[in-house]
């Protein structure tokens, strides 16, 4: 039996990464969708991305990276996935001690990790390996049929009343503009709630290649009185279908005022007229203020993921 590691080589890889990942997924993410995401993690600071190959077949990949919004700060985020048919064969066994190698070199805090509430075997695996839960990030799924965008159009505008506007990325344009944005992003994502404190500090990079790889018509800002408020993004999760909202957030001081709920119903909108019929998000099970949005807009939760984290001594 011939095993060979290698990096990840995102064009040639992707099809079968992607197919290797989706066995683990409620619903099929879509290869565009996937390779924003990887493409995004490759402008970290601290990064990893590799494929094992078992007789010339790749059965497993695994990648880490540094300043994911959902681990602690210092930690590294790490996923490990191996074909279902190759479980329990010592694959992910190997991956790890790669990334393990790796690790030893930066010596982070800690690693974190996501593992679907759907495969709890991967959830045994990672407490074996010294991992503990600390939260689930669930899926929810709003029905965009069962919308009236007559009902929606009316609630926005009684924000537009109150000064407030909502525009796409394309409103803003120039360089210095862009780098205001990416700081609110990190700002805003340093401040979601979770078990462990403050989020991870975002890496500039990591968020620029995040906006600039989503459509510019999918990156929504909220403003009032010309000062940038609140931003959603949207990915296309599954074609023609379902979007994906993968971050809403509001500055600090001008929360409670119903902005997130506003640029959410912005973003329904946008999707209603451009035919989708569902919009997922994720809800961490400690971000209150979210889940009542999300609940009050009729989202219905869905199996999500366990968040992980193993702290580390050197």
């Amino acid at each position: 039996m011939e095993i060979v590691i290698r990096e990840l080589n995102l064009e040639e890889d992707l099809p079968t990464v992607l197919q290797l990942n989706n066995q683990y997924e409620s619903v099929p993410i879509d290869l565009k969708f996937f390779k924003q995401m990887l493409t995004a993690q490759k402008q970290a600071k601290v990064v990893k991305q590799v494929v094992l190959e078992r007789d010339n077949k790749l059965t497993g990949f695994a990648f880490m990276f540094s300043g994911s919004p959902i681990a602690p700060a210092g930690f590294l985020f790490q996923r490990i996935v191996v074909d279902m048919q190759c479980q329990k064969q010592g694959v992910g066994r190997i991956l790890e001690s790669v990334l393990w190698q790796y690790i030893q070199d930066i010596k982070p805090k800690g690693i974190s990790t996501l593992v679907n509430e759907t495969n709890p075997e991967s959830k045994k695996w990672a407490e074996r390996h010294g991992f503990t839960e600390q939260e689930i990030a669930f899926e929810s799924v709003l029905d965009l049929t069962s919308q009236d965008l007559s009902d929606v159009e009316e609630t926005l505008k009684t924000y537009e009343e109150k000064g407030f506007s909502f525009k796409s990325i394309d409103y803003y344009p120039g360089e210095e503009r862009f780098e205001t944005i990416c700081e609110l992003f990190r700002s805003i994502a340093k401040e979601v709630p979770a078990s462990y404190g403050n989020s991870a500090e975002i890496e500039k990079e990591t968020v620029a290649s995040l906006l600039k790889s989503v459509p510019s018509e999918n990156v929504i800002l909220a403003a009032q009185n010309d000062r940038l408020v609140g931003i959603t993004l949207m990915n296309e999760r599954v074609k023609n279908e379902e979007m994906y909202n993968s971050f809403t957030g509001t500055v600090a001081d001008m929360r409670g005022q119903g902005i997130a709920y506003a640029l959410k119903l912005q973003a329904v909108k946008l999707c209603i007229e451009s035919g989708y019929t569902r919009m997922r998000a994720n809800n961490s099970s400690i971000n209150f203020p979210m889940l009542a949005v999300n609940k009050k807009m009729g989202f219905v939760r869905q199996p999500g993921k366990w968040i992980l984290t193993k702290p580390l001594e050197w």
